[in-house]
C-alpha cells in the first residue's frame, strides 16, 4: 500500500516538475490576460463610481471611492497571487 503511494506522489511530483518548467510560457500568458482583465474591470468600476458620485457630497463620494479601490485593490493583489503563483 506504501508503495503504490509513494508511486503515485511520485508520479505527481514529476507532473508537476513537468508543468512547472514547460507551461511557463502558457502560465505567464494566463497572468498576463489575467491582470489585463482585472485592470479593466477596475478601471471601468472607478469610471462608474467616479459618474455615478454626482449624485452624492464630496464627502460621501470620497469615502464611496475610496471603499471601491480598496476592495478591488484586495481582489486584485488576492486573486493574482492565489491563481498564479510562481
Amino acid at each position: 500500500m506504501q508503495l503504490r503511494f509513494m508511486l503515485r506522489q511520485a508520479g505527481r511530483a514529476f507532473e508537476f516538475d513537468v508543468w512547472h518548467v514547460e507551461c511557463k510560457a502558457s502560465r505567464n500568458v494566463l497572468k498576463t490576460l489575467n491582470i489585463t482583465f482585472l485592470l479593466v474591470v477596475t478601471m471601468f468600476t472607478f469610471t462608474m463610481c467616479l459618474l455615478l458620485s454626482a449624485t452624492f457630497t464630496d464627502r460621501e463620494a470620497t469615502l464611496w471611492v475610496v471603499r471601491v479601490l480598496e476592495s478591488l485593490l484586495m481582489q486584485v493583489c488576492l486573486v493574482c497571487v492565489c491563481l498564479v503563483c510562481d
